[in-house]
């Protein structure tokens, strides 16, 4: 392992752990209507909010549409912004049985 990829192992580790842990917080928000499972997917959509900004930020700054170019071969940050609305709508709202009814 190269000293510049040591010195990123860390932070590597922490993403990933995030992204997966979120995910796997917000699947299980879905499966119930109590407090817990609402709060398992806020919790879930608080720690992807920066995985998708570093990925806007790091890869796909620059480019609005989600085709890949010669310059940004990953594609842009159309797909990203959309997750990255999701994220915050799950933060807001939760899993959607505790919000507030107005009528």
């Amino acid at each position: 392992m190269t000293n510049e990829l040591k010195n990123f192992a860390p932070w590597i580790l922490r993403v990933a752990l995030a992204e997966t842990g979120g995910g796997i917080l917000i699947l299980l928000g879905g499966l119930g209507k109590t407090t817990l499972f609402d709060v398992a997917t806020r919790v879930g959509a608080v720690l992807n909010v920066p995985v998708i900004l570093g990925a806007i930020w790091m890869i796909h700054w620059g480019r609005w549409n989600f085709v890949p170019t010669e310059t940004h071969p990953m594609g842009g940050m159309e797909f990203q912004v959309t997750l990255l609305s999701i994220m915050l709508f799950f933060m807001l709202v939760g899993n959607g049985n505790h919000s507030r009814q107005f009528s």
